[in-house]
């Protein structure tokens, strides 16, 4: 070979030289022909077997061009796939940080910066700790050993924004491959805001409810689970303790001639053939008495073949009420008892005129043996008995009159009869008034003096007879 004008001779080696270049150098062949191929998806040599030439630097070497513009794919895809993660970040609802492991910021995302108010700037001159407050860290410091051992926290914070104000956020972090910390915040002040919204509602109904003296009931139907409230067990004599949270519970503690209605009540709204389910029955109390309670209640959940799952409701003491109502049950019928004894006609009516109570011989009077007559007005009972029409028009008009002549009104009152006679009954009306005026009832006693009123004609007939 010529080299720069002078002739050298090739310097004799032995053969082991040459071998162990020409093995070394088809080590290397293979290793960068697998690695083009494997890496950049492409073989060193041409369609035909040929290795493809390579120049590196300005002229000395092997160069594969093929690879130059692989690399700059690769880049490209490089850049591409960075652009489109940094699109994401910055999309992104939430606010995404990136720390050193000394807390310090090293990137964060507009809604980052947005959501405490600072700009990027500040932030990544900032240490994690500067946006939390000294009693947050006393209590609830980073959990860095948890972050270093691979592990994903989430928990609720209090950041500290730029004009002051406390941010509520929800932090899921993890440490990165890299080593940094990524935290995802998660702005949570409106759920906050709801959840006090309901805790504010509950303590409003827990006050309701002790307010009202309530007993809580909550059945998860297909297990047959009951949540009871302390109420609905002292309502019974027991204590919560003492109180199996089964509904066999309520059923096993019914009234036995209560239960067939009940029941029929309950599984009607069951089957969705009722809005709610409400009756008023009796329970047994741990001394063996037996106790009313408005029972009321509505299914809330069903599963997905329409099946009910959960059903809600409360339970009121109505027990004095109930006892009232049977007092109340008891005295009118020894009123009725009392008032049935005597031939007079004697009837209750309320401030409008509606009537209340009427015995027997009043009912018989005017044909209404067997008519609702309760709540009704005269004009309304003329429908009834048209025979009597004109009586009860001229009853309600002598009404009146009665209203504006306290204490009492009195008079006689003919009330015609089918068979052409008719009778006279003296009429006594008391208004009963309240203190401002208003009227509160009305008491109608008639006695009859038609016999009464035949012998006085007859005396003055007589009396008439004896002047001539």
């Amino acid at each position: 070979m010529e080299v720069t004008g002078e002739k050298k001779q090739l310097v004799e080696r032995p053969f082991i030289f040459y071998s162990i270049m020409f093995l070394l150098g088809s080590f290397m062949l293979s290793v960068l022909s697998l690695w083009q191929k494997k890496i950049l998806g492409a073989s060193m040599f041409d369609p035909k077997g040929f290795l493809v030439p390579i120049l590196f630097g300005g002229g000395s070497g092997i160069l594969v061009g093929f690879w130059r513009r692989k690399l700059h794919e690769v880049y490209r895809e490089i850049e591409q796939s960075s652009s489109l993660y940094r699109t994401l970040v910055e999309q992104a609802s939430d606010g995404i940080f990136l720390a050193d492991m000394q807390g310090n910021y090293v990137e964060v995302n507009n809604n980052g910066c947005a959501m405490l108010g600072y700009t990027r700037a500040e932030l990544l001159h900032m240490n994690l700790r500067e946006l939390m407050t000294a009693e947050e860290m006393a209590a609830m410091p980073p959990p860095f050993a948890e972050l270093l051992a691979g592990k994903t926290c989430v928990f609720e914070r209090h950041l500290l924004c730029k004009d002051g104000s406390l941010r509520p956020v929800e932090v899921s972090a993890k440490q990165l491959p890299d080593g940094r910390l990524q935290a995802i915040v998660r702005d949570i002040t409106e759920r906050e805001k709801t959840l006090k919204s309901l805790q504010e509602s509950q303590e409003r109904l827990e006050l309701i409810v002790q307010g009202a003296n309530l007993g809580l009931w909550d059945w998860h139907i297909p297990s047959g689970e009951v949540i009871f409230n302390e109420r609905w067990a002292q309502m019974l004599g027991y204590s919560l303790a003492e109180i199996r949270p089964h509904v066999d519970t309520w059923h096993d503690l019914l009234h036995p001639d209560d239960r067939p209605m009940v029941m029929a009540v309950l599984t009607a709204h069951l089957q969705g053939k009722t809005a709610r389910y409400e009756t008023q029955h009796r329970l047994r109390t741990k001394t063996g008495d037996w106790q009313w309670v408005l029972d009321k209640g509505m299914v809330v959940s069903w599963d997905a073949t329409g099946a009910p799952v959960r059903m809600t409701g409360m339970h009121l003491d109505i027990d004095e009420s109930e006892q009232l109502k049977q007092e109340l049950r008891e005295h009118e019928e020894r009123l009725r008892s009392l008032i049935n004894a005597t031939p007079d006609i004697i009837c209750f009516k309320d401030g409008n005129g509606r009537w209340l109570i009427a015995n027997d011989a009043d009912l018989q009077l005017f044909q209404l043996d067997g008519v609702d007559y309760r709540g009704k007005t005269d004009a309304e009972l003329a429908e009834f008995s048209p025979f009597y029409r004109d009586a009860f028009l001229t009853c309600a008009d002598t009404d009146e009159v009665a209203w504006t002549s306290a204490p009492m009104s009195r008079g006689d009152e003919v009330i015609p009869k089918p068979d052409g006679s008719h009778k006279v009954y003296d009429v006594i009306k008391v208004p009963l008034l309240a203190e401002d005026g208003q009227r509160k009832g009305l008491v109608v006693l008639g006695r009859d003096i038609t016999e009464r009123k035949r012998a006085e004609e007859a005396l003055r007939q007589a009396q008439k007879t004896e002047s001539l």
